[in-house]
């Protein structure tokens, strides 16, 4: 899509189905190449989800890639979507020990 706040926001809407009503989400925005700033894409997004926010531990993350011109959204399942060293050390650990 074009890297527009109202083309950002109204894809946002269309990927509403994808978080349900009980669970919490957040934004993470990659900015490259573009004067849009990650603070307004953030808040432009955040107002077209009517779930609970949560910047911790959110059950969907909703991760917003900019670049130049384009840009793409995807709603990605935080326990199983996104990769963390952090995540995979601890599975390391457990194997380790059992």
């Amino acid at each position: 899509m074009e890297s527009n706040l109202e083309a950002i926001s109204r894809t946002a809407r269309h990927l509403l189905e994808k978080i349900a009503e009980n669970e919490t989400f957040r934004v993470t925005v990659r900015r490259r190449q573009t004067n849009l700033e990650n603070i307004e894409v953030v808040r432009a997004v955040a107002e077209e989800i009517p779930r609970s926010v949560n910047l911790d531990e959110p059950d969907k993350t909703i991760w917003i890639e900019i670049i130049g011109g384009l840009t793409g959204i995807s709603v990605l399942n935080e326990r199983t979507d996104i990769l963390s060293i952090a995540s995979m050390r601890e599975i390391m650990e457990q194997k380790n020990f059992n």
